[in-house]
């Protein structure tokens, strides 16, 4: 079994640096081609590292980043500065935006990663799917979709509670609350339906040329019973007069004074009427 090279054997260490400086006193003591062949790897890499640690001492056996020192693509720092403060300022706006209307000479996706170095990215929400996986597990197949029963007995599909509706959709709900008899509003209630969004859809439709057929009963107000009672002519209306005997006197308006005066004596006098 050959034992691990050179490359291997840094990069499963856990100190290279103690490595390097190990490979260095023996090229020091034994000379720059033993060490090669003691560490498995070439004679430019125990020159390497012998200068170096020649011209800074034990720190200089770390790993020096190979990155250039002067990028050709790196952002440059306005850019940066400017798509922070915009992000704080706007926090509702997204990288394409920010960049198509404050023109931002980075890409989008560079905008973004340095939205999230900076932590301003909110992190998305996962959808809760147990629902609708409980549905399918119960109904079967993937596309399937709950459906509502409304209160008249008709089925409808989860689209019609979604947020678009379609215009067939719409004719289908407004055909049916035409058909109902119910006021807008009283039928967007009962069904648990937005009446904005019938009145919206009533009004687009109608520009189109539809408008939805309302049977005679729906179109017919209801009326409540009335029963006509003549009224009394002005000044004529009548008023009773209860004597101690227990006698009703029903005098009209406008009668004289010295005539019911004449009309309660004849009534005393003669006294109460008994009926067969």
């Amino acid at each position: 079994m050959c034992p691990p090279g050179y490359y291997e054997t840094m990069r499963n260490s856990k100190d290279p640096k103690f490595l390097r400086l190990r490979m260095v006193q023996v090229a020091k003591e034994q000379g720059i081609r033993a060490a090669a062949r003691q560490f498995l790897t070439t004679r430019k890499t125990v020159q390497k590292w012998l200068r170096r640690f020649q011209t800074g001492g034990y720190q200089q056996l770390d790993d020096v980043s190979r990155a250039p020192h002067h990028p050709h693509h790196s952002i440059p720092e306005e850019a940066k500065a400017k798509a922070l403060s915009l992000k704080r300022r706007l926090p509702h706006f997204g990288a394409e935006r920010i960049k198509r209307e404050f023109n931002i000479p980075i890409s989008a996706k560079s905008i973004r990663r340095i939205w999230k170095e900076e932590g301003l990215l909110k992190r998305r929400r996962k959808r809760n799917r147990s629902t609708m996986a409980r549905w399918r597990e119960v109904v079967g197949g993937r596309g399937c979709r709950p459906e509502v029963m409304s209160m008249d007995g008709i089925k409808r599909s989860h689209r019609s509670r979604s947020r678009v509706w379609s215009q067939g959709e719409a004719r289908e709900v407004l055909q049916a609350w035409a058909a109902s008899g119910l006021t807008m509003a009283e039928y967007a209630r009962a069904h648990g339906l937005s009446e904005k969004r019938l009145w919206y859809w009533r009004k687009r439709l109608k520009g189109l040329g539809f408008e939805p057929e309302r049977t005679l009963d729906a179109q017919a107000a209801p009326f409540a019973p009335v029963r006509v009672v003549p009224s009394h002519p002005e000044g004529r209306c009548c008023f009773e007069v209860v004597l101690s005997s227990g006698m009703t006197v029903r005098v009209p308006g406008g009668f004289e004074a010295v005539e019911l005066k004449r009309l309660l004596e004849v009534v005393v006098s003669c006294g109460p009427c008994h009926r067969p």
